[in-house]
């Protein structure tokens, strides 16, 4: 990955800069979602560190951490990281670079939407001002499946105020049952560490398969899709130029939900595809998902929070998603569902043994192109360690003063 990491200076930033987004806005629009959380301090090798703590409608900077709730520790450039949203906090807890030196990650987890909203001006997400109405002023469907030959403005207007659609039938039966067959011949290749390749557990320790990753370097059928042209019209509704990986972050990928996994990456909580980090460099994302099989509750849908792409949104155990725009998308074989990948979405497990499979193809900016090589991914930090296939609530767990 070549990627080039600002210089930031720890003091300054703090004394000076951070003091100034916040008082142009920053401040107002992160104070929004931390009326009743406790301050939270950073502290860097050889510093004192500096405390935020919410007061008075923003957040105000102090020196040093006495009055922190939370102090977090890490490196320089782990921190520099941090602010340029390049890994975000559980990016930096599944690579090891940080640490507690009071309080543990919940305390840091509470604060990650303020942050960016300090650091990048990006708005914490409120239904109560969130667009979600039609040119006419009138409520979108979020339940809505778009034909093929629907007008594209139509179906632009609706993935930018939502951030996802569904297409029906964008692909005919011979070609789902030829690209079904492509997948579960590749299924049956893959194995536990090979790095192409997500597994989960089950209660009796047997290995379940979730996700196998770079398909189009196994199949020249999955290939060519990535010079598709119903995809690439979807992909024209971002609001810049996006193109496909080809063979970077993942893509194309296949998921295989499986029920009864009780550790391993097989479900989904709520996250952002940019969950780890390089937001910038990654979004907009837009994420193609090809339905193998019908998506209903029994085989493990995908769940949207509608119009979370344009904001941050907090995670974790104590928020709740009640009297929120979720939506649970239904398909059947040959629809097409798209999504920015910084939308909030969860994919929880299925009802049944086997649930649905699901072919993703992402496309981005092309200076993706220039930052990774071929087969490489912001996931590869879930490899570096023996916690990479755990939940991530355990995760955090590790990462509290070690």
């Amino acid at each position: 990955m070549k990627l080039t990491l600002p210089a930031i200076d720890f003091d300054t930033f703090h004394r000076t800069e951070l003091v100034e987004l916040l008082a142009r806005g920053n401040g107002s629009l992160a104070y929004a979602d931390l009326k009743d959380a406790p301050p939270l301090g950073f502290r860097i090798p050889a510093s004192k560190g500096y405390t935020y703590v919410p007061a008075d409608g923003t957040v105000r900077v102090e020196a040093g951490t006495s009055g922190a709730d939370t102090i977090v520790e890490l490196g320089l450039n782990s921190w520099r990281e941090l602010v340029c949203e390049y890994r975000t906090p559980i990016g930096l807890a599944y690579a090891g670079k940080l640490t507690f030196a009071r309080g543990d990650y919940s305390g840091l987890s509470r604060w990650e939407a303020a942050l960016w909203a300090m650091f990048k001006g990006r708005p914490v997400y409120d239904p109560a001002k969130v667009d979600l109405n039609d040119a006419a002023g009138q409520p979108l469907d979020l339940h809505r499946r778009f034909s093929p030959d629907e007008p594209f403005e139509r179906m632009r207007e609706f993935f930018l105020k939502t951030g996802f659609l569904v297409v029906r039938g964008l692909f005919s039966s011979a070609e789902i049952e030829v690209l079904r067959a492509e997948v579960m011949r590749i299924a049956g290749e893959a194995r536990p560490g090979d790095r192409h390749s997500w597994w989960a557990r089950d209660a009796a320790g047997n290995d379940l398969l979730s996700r196998i990753l770079y398909l189009s370097q196994k199949s020249q059928v999955i290939a060519r899709l990535e010079g598709e042209p119903r995809l690439a019209r979807l992909a024209r509704m971002a609001e810049e130029p996006l193109i496909p990986v080809h063979n970077r972050m993942d893509s194309p990928v296949a998921m295989l939900k499986v029920g009864g996994a009780v550790s391993g990456l097989a479900d989904y909580p709520w996250h952002t595809d940019c969950g780890l980090g390089l937001h910038p460099i990654l979004c907009p994302k837009a994420v193609m998902g090809i339905q193998l099989d019908a998506m209903t509750p029994q085989s493990g849908q995908l769940f949207m929070l509608a119009g979370s792409w344009r904001y941050s949104c907090r995670q974790g155990p104590d928020t709740s998603y009640e009297n929120l725009p979720v939506v649970a998308l239904e398909t059947e074989p040959g629809d097409c569902t798209v999504h920015f990948g910084h939308s909030l979405h969860a994919a929880p497990p299925p009802l049944v043994p086997r649930g649905r499979r699901t072919m993703y193809m992402s496309f981005c900016k092309p200076v993706c192109e220039q930052v990774f090589a071929e087969g490489e991914s912001p996931n590869d930090v879930l490899y570096t360690s023996e916690d990479a296939f755990i939940p991530t609530a355990d995760i955090a767990g590790k990462t509290a003063g070690a």
